[in-house]
């Protein structure tokens, strides 16, 4: 449950620290005291926009921070599944925002994402606001409603058929790829058969591309190489005039050393070391007379070179690659021409293949069909009997799977099964089922979406649920109801309820007021916790009397005291081990 809830300079609130408890946690306040400003701070902690407008005029920051209680050992496992563990079955989360637009989110004093902090929170708390009773009216989302409700063996055989759909697009895909390519198979495959030919023709190496700029730029500088080439074998060898060379005077100088090697160790040291001077210069000599005679015996010249460099710069132009992925290109076109070769055989292939994927698509949804009828029927009975406890006992609450293929020519595989799930609702006896959008007045819906929160919150685990104006539409009576409804769902999880009913707050377990005051130059929202007394005087005022209207605040007492009369009776039930 939400334990504690802090707020630090968020719009008109500039402090203010809730301790919330089990049970109906009920506020009110004025319209425009600062009642969406809560809703908007738990947003933040639930992974909601970091919105810098939020921050208070005149403030560099804004921080809300909230510490969650759960003993539940399965929602703990849920959240350590996210990276995140309980300590001593308590969640601090905290969330900043600073007005250069920045936000930071911790849980549990280490950093996390915003969408960490999403993923954690709907594991903690729920929260309905009243843009969701238009939501309800939205088809598109009654089948995410109903699969959700059919929980882990329905949403595998969901995506089973959503990853069905993705491989009939994929091999429908490379069939219209066959088919539409603007020329005959025959035209295709002479086109790929020159191409062939002429990557074939020219005889392209591995690594050619590199040798042929190494072997031009040798050769665009082929007289001065030769001529440095002779250069340098001349002084070390001689010429032929005189004969005489570093080569020879390195010889004689080592001769001189060796006579004296074995008179002292440094005359050895020496001597070898000239002598390996000699070798090296030996074999200087020789590789410069080899790749000297090598210029004379070169077959090839510049000018092959350049146009064999050509040749291949023109082919990877031509093929819009590099001329090292021109092999590469010849293998691909290879294969492409295979295909095309066996081109009807590999559409005939393609189209087998689809089939099979259509018919194990075809037995998936019919499979998810099967299950949503079942869950529909779950799901129906769990809403009419929550609809029966909000004083809709008249209703007929039905779900309606409506088919998408309903000629049957074919298979048309879809991501989200074979039909569209519809909500369908009559509030009144002797009245045909209609679709729920076309039927329900705003405070119906607000005790339908109020009978959905109940059954999912059942079904999902959530011990904590928010309800900011569940009473819209509702007055009188049915507000009663609501209450009671409320206060039946608070005595197995916590309830956080914003309300401008005199009916629901007079049943709250514990109550906050919500004002908006002046202090000085500025504007701030405080919420004061509520005693009996305190309690009095604002459902007084919820019911429109002033302290002066003792009427009104006869009423007032007694309502109080039936809904204390009515949790003391719920409370009996519990312990009797009655369901409320």
């Amino acid at each position: 449950m939400l334990y504690q809830l802090s707020i630090r300079n968020v719009a008109i609130i500039e402090a203010v620290d809730l301790t919330l408890g089990d049970g109906l946690n009920i506020l009110t306040g004025e319209t425009g005291a600062g009642k969406s400003i809560v809703i908007d701070a738990v947003n933040l902690v639930l992974g909601g926009r970091a919105d810098k407008d939020l921050i208070r005029s005149g403030e560099s920051t804004a921080r809300v921070e909230a510490a969650f209680y759960e003993e539940d050992p399965a929602v703990q496992a849920q959240v350590e599944a996210c990276g995140f563990a309980f300590e001593e079955n308590m969640l601090v989360i905290v969330r900043e925002l600073s007005v250069s637009g920045r936000s930071m989110c911790r849980i549990n004093g280490h950093m996390a994402t915003q969408a960490q902090l999403r993923q954690v929170t709907r594991h903690l708390i729920d929260i309905h606001g009243q843009h969701e009773n238009h939501s309800l009216l939205d088809p598109r989302r009654h089948c995410a409603m109903l699969d959700s409700y059919g929980a882990a063996p329905l949403k595998k055989v969901h995506d089973q058929v959503a990853s069905l759909h993705e491989a009939c697009l994929s091999i429908a895909a490379q069939i219209d790829a066959l088919s539409q390519q603007g020329v005959t198979p025959e035209q295709r495959v002479d086109i790929l058969r020159f191409q062939l030919e002429e990557l074939e023709r020219a005889g392209i190496q591995e690594g050619e591309e590199e040798a042929l700029e190494s072997r031009r730029r040798i050769l665009s500088h082929a007289e001065r190489i030769r001529d440095a080439l002779e250069a340098a074998r001349v002084a070390l060898e001689g010429d032929e005039e005189d004969g005489t060379g570093v080569q020879e005077g390195i010889a004689a100088a080592a001769m001189a050393m060796v006579r004296f090697r074995d008179v002292d160790a440094s005359f050895a040291a020496l001597a070898d070391t000239l002598e390996s001077i000699a070798i090296e210069v030996d074999e200087a000599v020789t590789q410069l007379r080899r790749m000297r005679e090598g210029f004379d015996d070169e077959a090839d010249s510049l000018e092959e070179v350049q146009e064999r460099l050509e040749q291949l710069h023109h082919l990877s132009r031509k093929y819009g690659c590099r001329v090292d992925e021109l092999e590469e290109r010849r293998l691909a076109m290879a294969q492409e021409l295979d295909d095309w070769v066996h081109w009807g055989e590999r559409v005939q292939s393609l189209q087998e293949s689809l089939a099979a994927q259509q018919q194990a698509w075809q037995r998936a949804a019919d499979e998810l069909t099967l299950l949503r009828r079942r869950t529909a029927v779950e799901l129906e009975a769990a809403i009419t009997a929550q609809l029966q406890d909000l004083g809709m006992g008249r209703a007929r609450f039905l779900i309606e799977l409506i088919p998408q293929n309903p000629d049957g020519k074919g298979i048309v595989t879809r991501a989200n099964g074979q039909e569209e799930v519809r909500l369908m609702i009559s509030t009144n006896r002797g009245e045909a089922v209609r679709p729920l959008e076309k039927v329900a007045s705003g405070g119906e819906l607000s005790r339908i979406m109020l009978a959905l929160k109940n059954v999912f919150a059942e079904s999902d685990g959530i011990h904590c649920q928010i309800f900011d104006e569940i009473d819209a539409g509702i007055s009188g009576n049915m507000a009663r109801v609501v209450a009671e409804k409320l206060a039946r769902i608070s005595r197995n999880r916590q309830v956080i309820c914003i309300t401008h009913s005199p009916q629901i707050a007079a049943m709250a377990d514990a109550h906050y007021r919500i004002e908006k005051v002046a202090e000085g130059e500025r504007t701030v929202t405080e919420v004061e916790p509520m005693g009996r007394d305190s309690r009095f005087v604002e459902i007084s005022r919820l019911v429109g009397a002033d302290m002066s209207d003792e009427t009104s605040n006869e009423h007032a007492r007694r309502m109080i005291a039936w809904c204390d009369a009515f949790k003391a009776e719920l409370a009996a039930e519990k312990g009797r081990g009655e369901t409320p």
